[in-house]
This record gives C-alpha cells, structure tokens and sequence, in this order.
C-alpha cells in the first residue's frame, strides 16, 4: 500500500496543477459523490490535500466553490445570452400601441417565463444543470433550436383567432405576442443585422450648419441597407444605435431619398425610417411619464423633456413634419401628452412652495417641518423652469407664464420672511428654519440665478453670526 505521506503530496501536485476551472469542477463531483455516500478513499484523499493547501479545508471549498456561477446566476446568463440579439431593440418603458421593431424588455421575461413552463422546460433545464458548457453557448445554442419551434406556433395561430387569444393569455398580453413576432423576426435575421452592424459608419452624426454628411458615410449607409434587405423599421433601429443624435438618422433618410419634399420622403422606403424616428419622441415622452411618478429617480424627467425639445426641434428643420398630415397628426400626438403631463406637476406649485416654505413659530425646532413637500416644490420649479426653454415644443405658454411670475414672487416673498426669521428667534431651535432657508436659497439659484443666491447665502450666515455673537457676549 503506498505511504499515506506520499499519497497525499502527489495528489497536491495534482491539484495545483490543474486550472481553477477544472480545480472547481472536480470538488463539485468530490462533494456530490460525499453527498451520495459513494466517497472512496481517493475521493477524501483529495479533498484533505485541498485542505492542507490552505489548513481550512471549508475555506478552500467555498473558495472554488464560488467560482462556479450558482445555478440562479446560470439561469440567468443563458436567459441574457438567448435574448442578447434583441438588446438594440429593447426599451424600458411601456408603450400605449406597438412600435414596429421596438419590443419591451418586460415582456422578455414573460416570454421566458412561458417558454421554461410551457415550450422548452426539459431543454432549459438541462441548459442551466450543465456546470461545464459556456452560459452563452447554451443560450446560443437554445435560440437555434427554439426559433423554428416558436415559428410554426405563431404560424399556426395566425389564422385561428382562438389560438392567438389563448397565446397572448399564455403569455400574459397582445401586447407580448407582439414582441414575440418581432422577437422572431431578429432571431430570423441575426446574421444580417450583425452584418448590417459592420457596414454602418461608428458615428451617424447631424450636418452642421446644414452642410451634407459626408458622401462616404452616406455611401455606406445606403449600400448597408442594400446589403440588408432588412425591414425599414429595423434598419431605423440599427442606425439610431450608431447616431448622435435621433434627429441624424431622420437627416441621412432625407438625403437617401434624394428629394427636400417632405410629402415624396413621406412615400418612398425613407419615409418608413422618418417613422421609427418619430416614434423616438413617443419614447422621449413615456419615458419623462415614468419619471415623474419615480420619486427617487423623477430627476431624470428633467433630462428627458431635453431629450424630448431638442429632437422635436432638429425634426422640424431636418423634415418640416407639419408638411406630412401623419407626422403631423403623431407628432401633435406626443405634445399633447407632454404637455398634459408638465401641466399637472406645474399648475399647483407656486402654491406647494409656499406652504412648504412656511414655518411656523410654535414648530420653528421640532420635526413638524414637511422636507419631502420642499423636495416637490423644488422638483416642480425645476421642471417649470426646464419647460420654459420648450415652449416651442409644448403647449403650456399661458400657464408658465402665469406659474413663473407666481413663483418669483413667493419665494421673495418667504426667502425675506425666513431671513428675517432667522434673525430674530434668539435661543431657540431653528433647525427647521435654516432646513427651508437653505431650501429657498437653493431653488432661488434656479429661479434667480446663481449670483442673487450667494446674496442670500451672506444673509443666512450674517443672521446666524448675529445670533452666535450675541450668545457669546
């Protein structure tokens, strides 16, 4: 029998020899196999020299344990990797009416959610358990197999209204089916696509000063899409993905078209691209909707009404959409909604700020002050000023007008009175006064600009130093 000594020391040079990969996989078989009671002495024998390696055997088995992705992580991954084609053509918000080739990244998980209860359990399952296969390849390797499967039951429920209802309650909604069929589509299509990719120009960006882009990006553009042969919406998609700015692609579909008439652009293969481009500011408007109600995150509606006036604008001197009856009609659609949705954060604030502002004697110190009402008078005037600068794009002019001379107003009107308060409420707590000090100093920079509010910071701290020099003397 050989010595135990020299056992051990030889499978330690094993184990060091292998890569961490294999060092990983080989204790997750050791352990299984002591799981099953099936572990002989070889079996202990490297998982005591694992241990020795270290001298905390439980140590290094968690340690390469953790290098394999844990089953959850792996499900994970393969889902990433089987959906990874359609990236480029997700969005995060939801939609009233489908976008051609624009899907919901929500619906990717009710799509997968019936796809491993319903289509493919038995083969994602194994996908998920196989430890040794490369996530992405497993993920790959599934979407080969699922796409003709997935075909023929959007095939066969095409002209069978019953089957198509009983789908979309499978799948949760329409309006998941619809992703679905585009779904399919880019799947179908993943080698022209990634072809189309490799034609187009790294940077679609808008002429300046309306000179042409340059011929050569041009040429490559339109010999892409030749190439192609793609949906016009998709070749939209993938354009949008490479341009600076959405309003660039409306600018190269204009010039491909080879005509300034906005009504021939309208009608020819370039006016389906000017649509997925439209369709943009829909996207711009959903996503400023979601915003506002997102209390943590509504800053990012202020961005987005950016976003939404600059793209409005550059389509108006790119494509003069008010010429097109149906760009006109959507576009008019979107500025409605725009404008319903500032409205309603806007119309009230001049009255939110000052009641938010307002702190009253008796409760100058304590914790009555309401912090979260300041945070929404400030969001709402910062909103009201960011719309001032879209009123070309919006159709607010009366009412932010009247909100912004209220405001001004009010907040020289509370800014004044909480300075004076400040000054005169000797030996009290006045936490809360200098919290809607602060407040009105900070929303005055927005309102008055950056220099009126370093004024009134010199009126905050001269308030405070009168107060400290007074408890000294």
């Amino acid at each position: 029998m050989p010595d135990p000594g020299v056992l051990n020391d030889k499978v330690r040079a094993y184990i060091e020899a292998l890569s961490p990969a294999a060092r990983a996989m080989l204790l997750r078989s050791m352990q299984k196999a002591r799981e099953r009671g099936e572990a002989t002495s070889p079996t202990e024998a490297i998982l005591k020299a694992i241990g020795q390696m270290s001298g905390d055997q439980s140590a290094v088995e968690q340690a390469l344990v953790s290098r394999l992705v844990p089953a959850a992580d792996r499900g994970e991954m393969i889902r990433a990797a089987f959906f990874a084609p359609a990236e480029l053509f997700l969005f995060d918000v939801a939609l009233p009416t489908k976008v051609p080739a624009r899907l919901f990244r929500g619906s990717l998980t009710a799509i997968w959610t019936w796809l491993n209860r319903d289509i493919a359990t038995a083969e994602i399952d194994k996908a998920c358990r196989d430890e040794v296969a490369d996530p992405v390849a497993a993920g790959a390797k599934l979407r080969r197999i699922l796409t003709p499967r997935l075909t023929a039951i959007l095939v066969d429920t095409k002209t069978n209204p019953k089957g198509q209802a009983r789908l979309a309650f499978q799948l949760g909604s329409e309006a998941v089916l619809q992703d679905l069929g585009d779904l399919l589509y880019i799947f179908h299509n993943e080698a022209k696509i990634a072809g189309m990719l490799t034609q187009l120009p790294k940077t679609i960006a808008l002429a300046d000063n309306s000179e042409s882009p340059s011929q050569t990006d041009l040429a490559k553009v339109k010999k892409a899409i030749d190439d192609s042969q793609l949906d016009p919406h998709y070749i939209a998609v993938l354009m949008l993905s490479r341009a600076s700015n959405a309003a660039a692609v409306a600018d190269f579909a204009v010039r491909m078209a080879n005509t300034s008439d906005p009504r021939i652009v309208h009608q020819s293969f370039s006016g389906r691209i000017i649509d997925a481009v439209i369709s943009e500011v829909d996207l711009w408007v959903r996503r400023t909707e979601a915003h506002i109600v997102d209390r943590p995150n509504r800053a990012a509606a202020l961005e987005d009404l950016r976003g939404y006036r600059d793209l409005v604008r550059q389509l108006d001197l790119v494509v003069s959409p008010s010429e097109v009856p149906a760009w006109h009609k959507r576009l008019g659609a979107a500025r409605r909604t725009m404008s319903e949705l500032i409205a309603k954060e806007i119309e009230s604030v001049s009255g939110l700020l000052r009641r938010s502002l307002r702190v009253d004697a008796a409760h100058a110190g304590s914790g009555q002050f309401d912090v979260d009402a300041l945070e929404d008078a400030e969001f709402g005037i910062r909103l009201l000023w960011e719309s001032r600068n879209a009123l070309d794009s919006l159709a607010l002019n009366e009412l932010v007008n009247r909100q912004r001379r209220q405001v001004e107003q009010t907040l020289e009107v509370m800014t004044a009175k909480l300075l004076s308060d400040l000054k005169s409420r000797q030996g009290t707590d006045r936490t809360n006064l200098l919290t809607a000090a602060d407040g009105a100093i900070r929303i005055s920079a927005v309102v008055f600009g950056e220099e009126y509010s370093q004024v009134l910071k010199k009126g905050r701290d001269l308030a405070i130093g009168k107060q400290v020099g007074r408890a000294a003397s």
